[in-house]
């Protein structure tokens, strides 16, 4: 395989295990009160499997990358796509809601191996710039989850239960393990000579907290990924019960949204060919918090109704896949050797802050769309500084 071309099948096998954590929160937004009612638990204790998803994704990240750094990237991708689908069928089988959101932990704590493996071998196998348009179509399979997955989760709970998104999540992870263990390559060398130690972990981490450069690029991905999770997290309580859209409406405008995703990942590619990923990143960082101002503005006042939404979610949502690809991309740069390392302390900081970013919605709810809208500006706002404030070159090849 050249640098200059990924293959086909690479794209879409590593868009697959990359797409879990989309995907298995995406499908499952529109069964919520199908949950509520057959468990009897309130509003709280089912957002409750939300936030369990996201502390598992979080703490799963500190896990695979030293794993796969250590023991190459298929062990470990294999063990956390087996976890993933033996959760799943505990999230399927789950007699309490208790339950639901132990097995929704342990199904976020298998799935992240995917997010973090497919990052580290795109390191592996390519230049950070192609690698940052490698990463650019990465997000034309993922993004396939957010546009489907909701209209798949609200058409499964009117013809039948809940339960069965979680059996489709089980189908789904069970091919993604075989498609991964049998056409994957193994694109790092294994250290199996050395034995597996805390210390030079820790160290590993102790580190890249210590390099301003890294640090820039990591809060600017983390911060724009905590920002589309926010606006996931309340999207439908916004659109369902404050603009008053069916369940099958906020799917079609859902879907929409995650097209901006799609397309200007797509734009990202095709810029990366006269520009640098660090210029990219650096001049997408700048819309975001103004549009996040006018959203603000929206939510507050409903100028517009859902056609202002709209527009100003899709524009906003789209500066974001200028973000994320160029940023991991830059941030992983000048550590090939450790790329598992560090882009699992980027996915930790991706959910930690999102977790954050979901509670404050929590604390600040008003019964209207400010919240979100007001969240994703400060996140935003938070992204520009910290990239402005640590970046202080562009990054090596």
């Amino acid at each position: 395989m050249t640098q200059s071309t990924a293959s086909v099948r690479l794209v879409v096998i590593l868009g697959a295990i990359s797409s879990f954590a989309p995907l298995s929160v995406d499908m499952y937004l529109p069964a919520f009160s199908a949950i509520e009612h057959e468990f009897g638990a309130s509003v709280e204790s089912v957002q409750l499997t939300l936030s369990a998803f996201f502390i598992g994704l979080a703490a799963g990240q500190f896990i695979y990358g030293p794993l796969s750094d250590h023991f190459g990237r298929k062990l470990p991708l294999a063990c956390g796509l087996v976890l993933y689908v033996l959760a799943s069928v505990g999230c399927a089988l789950a007699p309490t809601i208790e339950t639901l959101i132990l097995m929704r932990t342990l199904q976020a704590l298998g799935g992240c191996s995917g997010m973090i493996v497919a990052a580290a071998m795109v390191r592996d196998l390519f230049t950070p710039q192609v690698g940052a348009r490698v990463y650019s179509r990465l997000f034309l399979v993922i993004g396939i989850a957010p546009i489907i997955a909701p209209t798949v989760g609200a058409w499964i709970v009117q013809v039948s239960s809940w339960r069965t998104i979680f059996w489709l999540l089980t189908a789904i992870g069970g091919a993604c393990l075989l498609a991964a263990t049998l056409l994957l390559p193994e694109t790092h060398r294994p250290e199996r000579q050395r034995a597996l130690a805390l210390r030079p972990v820790l160290r590993t981490y102790a580190a890249l907290l210590t390099e301003r450069r890294f640090l820039g690029y990591a809060f600017a991905v983390a911060l724009a990924h905590a920002s589309l999770l926010a606006y996931v997290t309340a999207a439908p309580f916004v659109f369902i019960q404050i603009y008053g859209v069916s369940t099958t409406e906020f799917g079609l405008l859902f879907a929409v949204n995650a097209c901006a995703l799609v397309l200007t990942a797509q734009w990202n590619a095709h810029l990366l060919h006269r520009h640098s990923a660090h210029q990219l990143l650096t001049r997408a960082n700048l819309v975001p918090p103004v549009i996040g101002a006018l959203l603000f503005v929206a939510t507050a006042t409903r100028v517009g109704g859902i056609t202002a939404l709209m527009v100003l979610l899709f524009l906003y949502l789209s500066m974001l896949s200028f973000v994320r690809p160029n940023g991991i991309a830059c941030a992983l740069a000048d550590h090939a050797d450790r790329a598992g390392a560090a882009n699992s302390l980027i996915g930790c900081l991706q959910f930690v802050l999102a977790t954050l970013a979901v509670a404050f919605m929590g604390l600040i709810h008003d019964g209207t769309g400010r919240p979100m809208a007001l969240t994703m500006t400060l996140l935003s706002v938070a992204g520009l500084v910290m990239q402005r404030r640590l970046v202080r070159a562009q990054p090596s090849a």
